[in-house]
């Protein structure tokens, strides 16, 4: 599953709309039913809205790909330009974050947990920078620049990303006496009920490790779990997060003239 995140009236719900309406066209028109409803003022979504969108299919995964005879493959969901026959994809368009969410602001931990069921998210920024922090328009000055109060794109993917980092950190530290007392294999256990394999969580942790071990020379430090303090746990859970949930950014409302100099200080600020 594929989740849509972004602060409200980023242009998520349009996103949505447009990946999935494949899925809900009418066979006797052009006319495209349902989806999500889509409005110039935060939180037009409140419950999540799923649906199915279309995507390449993984390299190495057709049939057709080992195959050297003269029979065609049919596709159920067509193929690209390139060939690649489609599959179709769950996609989920959540209700806006806004900063604090974890502490129960706009919709909260409910936003947080609609997600845990995602394998990739898809972050839909607001490229022009028009809107503050909770999505309310602020408008442009006469040259253009974006009026007072305005975000950058670069803020909003940087409290986003800390938002579901501190969602966890607040999940976790609420048993943290208890981890600390079984020790490792808790904390493995916690971190396993967000989705991802003991195997993976493993990895992470051995990165974890290795890095504590090479940059501060404290050896298995997961197993002197008493020792460690906030910053320590902020940057486990920074890196779990980056396996668990891969971002992608989509960059919405390019058309308008701040959204060019604030692309580039994306493409700058991003390796």
């Amino acid at each position: 599953m594929i989740g849509l995140v972004g602060k409200p009236s980023a242009g998520k719900s349009t996103f949505f709309n447009a990946a999935t309406a494949f899925a809900r066209q009418r066979d006797d028109s052009e006319t495209v039913l349902g989806g999500a409803t889509m409005a110039p003022h935060p939180f037009t979504t409140i419950d999540p809205n799923n649906g199915f969108c279309l995507l390449p299919a993984p390299q190495d995964s057709c049939p057709e790909e080992d195959y050297e005879g003269d029979l065609t493959f049919g596709s159920t969901h067509g193929r690209n330009n390139h060939g690649r026959r489609l599959i179709p994809m769950l996609l989920r368009d959540v209700a806006g974050l806004v900063p604090n969410a974890y502490q129960g602001r706009g919709r909260g931990n409910k936003f947080l947990h609609d997600l845990t069921g995602a394998d990739v998210l898809v972050h839909v920024l607001d490229a022009s920078g028009t809107a503050d922090s909770e999505g309310n328009t602020v408008g442009v000055e006469a040259d253009g620049t974006p009026g007072a109060g305005a975000s950058h794109p670069l803020h909003d993917l940087a409290w986003i990303r800390n938002e579901l980092i501190e969602w966890l950190y607040t999940n976790i530290m609420f048993k943290w006496d208890t981890i600390q007392r079984k020790g490792r294999s808790k904390l493995s256990l916690m971190f396993s009920g967000y989705g991802q394999t003991e195997a993976v969580t493993r990895t992470v942790f051995d990165e974890v490790e290795r890095f504590l071990e090479e940059a501060e020379h404290r050896e298995r430090a997961l197993d002197r779990l008493e020792q460690w303090d906030a910053g320590d746990l902020h940057r486990l859970i920074s890196a779990f997060l980056g396996v668990r949930f891969p971002m992608a950014l989509a960059l919405n409302k390019y058309d308008l003239t701040s959204a060019k100099r604030n692309v580039e200080d994306i493409l700058n600020a991003l390796p």
